[in-house]
């Protein structure tokens, strides 16, 4: 019996050298030394991306029904695809649809960590996206150019922020220990607020969060160590930002007397020398 991408006798006749190329590529055949390296080359990515896919999932590679084979025009076959939904829905956030995209240009096992932390942007027209909690601690920490009068909140609430918020900075730099310090020490701000600013900071010690926007991606490859990794650091990332997003709602749900709280802290940690 024939393979069904080979079916040869279906082949019509005559052909123009045209057809006979396009006819060549339905049924997948290299139709030049760079062509054949080409093929042979995603041929080898794909095994391994079969292989991680039967390693991580060995039950839903058992049972799957999806194709093998990838059509010409598309840079996955549907197992492959399938292999990366069940990453996303199970393992870790990588874009697929942006993976895709981008091997459809060029073909590579490598891939783009997202930038999953709180996004920051100098200008005030990015103010309005985050939410109110994020928002009283950008102003707070001067990430962003825009004012108290951006806030969407009652006048009265505004009017008791804006010398909170919109007075210049302590003269010197922040003290991180001391900050960190004095956070542990209040009733109810502690580790929530430390965690809140390093997110804002980039300081998490996370792939996910830490990458800064104006920067290029860190790079992943289609590895078991690089799914073990990233498994463990999403895991982290969603955990802190679970925890960071409990605590700027709270702040927001009473924003005067806790801003007064967190800037007590804030301002104090300020030391005068350079």
């Amino acid at each position: 019996m024939s393979h069904p991408d080979c079916q040869l006798a279906e082949m019509p006749a005559p052909m123009n050298l045209r057809q006979a190329c396009a006819y060549l590529a339905r049924l997948r055949v290299p139709s030049s030394h760079a062509d054949a390296l080409e093929r042979l080359t995603r041929w080898r990515d794909s095994l391994t991306l079969l292989a991680l896919y039967q390693t991580n999932f060995p039950t839903e590679f058992a049972h799957s029904q999806a194709d093998l084979l990838a059509e010409p025009e598309d840079p996955f076959g549907p197992r492959e695809r399938e292999f990366f939904n069940l990453v996303e829905r199970h393992l870790f956030y990588f874009n697929q649809d942006g993976y895709i995209e981008t091997c459809a240009d060029a073909w590579s096992l490598a891939f783009p960590i997202p930038k999953l932390g709180v996004e920051i942007c100098m200008c005030s027209d990015t103010f309005a996206q985050h939410s109110l909690g994020w928002q009283l601690l950008l102003l707070l920490a001067g990430y962003t150019s825009a004012t108290t009068e951006d806030l969407d909140v009652a006048p009265e609430v505004r009017a008791v922020l804006a010398p909170l918020l919109d007075a210049p900075l302590p003269p010197g730099r922040l003290d991180w220990q001391r900050f960190t310090d004095l956070s542990l020490a209040h009733p109810t701000l502690g580790q929530r607020l430390i965690d809140a600013m390093t997110v804002l900071d980039r300081s998490t010690g996370n792939l996910y969060l830490d990458q800064e926007c104006c920067d290029d991606y860190e790079e992943a490859f289609w590895s078991q160590e690089w799914i073990d990794r990233l498994t463990r650091v999403f895991a982290e990332a969603e955990a802190i930002m679970a925890d960071a997003d409990a605590f700027v709602d709270w702040l927001a749900a009473d924003p005067v007397s806790c801003m007064q709280e967190v800037t007590t802290i804030w301002y104090a940690a300020f030391q005068s020398h350079p």
